[in-house]
């Protein structure tokens, strides 16, 4: 029995499509650009913390990269911020409470970066 759910069909439509490299990663870095652009003003920036004071603060950290076949939005040496992204647990502390910064930056900007991703390969598509 042949399985006609249309993935293979569209596969083959896919695969037909020609979008040169540029115009992809022209999309990926509007994208990063635009989430680290959302996710900036969320971020803390007191200079006064002690890790801040030694590497800067995770707004001054925050960039987009471009790694060749690859973007990333990274926070440089700013090793820190997954400790405020997910909390640590109280062993001999108090622990770090949760914050989520990132992920709720993505989740609640999601769709329009997903548009800015796509939005320069469905117009070369167009042409």
């Amino acid at each position: 029995m042949v399985n006609n759910n249309g993935f293979e069909t569209m596969a083959k439509y896919l695969s037909g499509i020609k979008v040169d490299d540029s115009v992809s990663k022209e999309g990926l870095v509007a994208a990063a650009s635009q989430f680290a652009d959302k996710l900036r003003p969320e971020l803390p920036s007191d200079p006064n913390a002690p890790l801040a004071q030694t590497y800067g603060t995770l707004r001054d950290k925050l960039q987009v990269v471009d790694k060749g076949d690859h973007i990333q939005v990274t926070f440089g040496n700013a090793f820190w911020w997954l400790f405020l992204e997910h909390g640590t647990s109280p062993k001999n502390h108090q622990g770090i409470r949760a914050r989520n910064y990132v992920h709720n930056t993505f989740a609640a900007n999601k769709n329009t970066i997903m548009q800015t991703m796509v939005k320069p390969v469905m117009d070369a598509l167009k042409k």
